[in-house]
């Protein structure tokens, strides 16, 4: 009995390996969408033969970070950092930023600018105007400051009223970041040749190019009470990988 309980796990398991490998729908994921031809990231492997659809991933920059309302970025400087998940198996081909923001009508521009840095990179100088103090910018991020895994996205402010002597601390001095209609953009392909059981925690991760969404099958004919059990394990591990 033993045996035969074993057995069928174990075939459970592998359906729902198998389900969660073929079965890529993700929550937020949209297909069909033109990438602009640019070098392949590397990070992953190119899979053989020809590449699949692209798909694009969108996620706005709200449901990146904990805290909750726009980003606030006060004083003469300030930064602020959020941490964002990329599948090892995205083959990705462009990444974009669309970042929208307001700044204080009292900065002056010749000293006030907002630097955007992908993992450490400078990948955008924005000026600080005060006759346009609310702006919508599209920031190309090379896909080579990306890495499988966990990235960081930073944003610095330099932030000034005057040449002379000010106040660091004035409260005229700041800048705030829409995080609801700031946005990150991946178009790109999915690896689904050179996947590994040793790497299943990957796929079942909050990233960019990981499924949201799984398909929970059985490999028996008749539902047992163990299989409800298993079930139940198997969402609840899911639900902590996605957290």
């Amino acid at each position: 009995m033993q045996i035969k309980d074993a057995l069928s796990y174990f075939l459970s398991v592998v359906t729902i390996i198998l389900t969660l490998i073929v079965f890529v729908s993700s929550a937020d994921a949209q297909t069909g969408n033109q990438a602009i031809p640019v070098p392949i990231s590397p990070l992953a492997p190119s899979p053989q033969g020809e590449r699949q659809e692209v798909t694009t991933f969108i996620r706005p920059l709200n449901e990146l970070r904990a805290e909750t309302g726009p980003m606030r970025l006060r004083n003469a400087s300030a930064r602020a950092e959020l941490s964002y998940a990329v599948s090892p198996r995205l083959l990705l081909d462009r990444a974009v930023l669309e970042l929208d923001f307001t700044n204080s009508i009292s900065l002056l521009e010749s000293r006030s600018q907002l630097l955007v840095r992908n993992n450490g990179t400078i990948v955008a100088q924005l000026t600080l105007e005060a006759d346009n103090p609310s702006k919508l910018a599209s920031i190309q991020l090379p896909v080579d400051t990306f890495e499988a895994g966990y990235n960081k996205l930073t944003f610095e402010v330099a932030q000034h009223y005057t040449l002379q002597c000010e106040d660091p601390t004035a409260p005229e001095l700041w800048t705030e970041i829409n995080t609801v209609r700031s946005r990150l953009i991946f178009a790109g392909t999915l690896d689904t040749e050179n996947l590994l059981l040793s790497e299943l925690n990957d796929l079942m991760g909050p990233g960019f190019g990981n499924s949201l969404a799984y398909d929970l099958t059985v490999g028996v004919n008749e539902l047992a009470e163990q299989h409800l059990q298993w079930g139940n394990e198997i969402a609840q591990a899911l639900a902590v990988r996605l957290d």
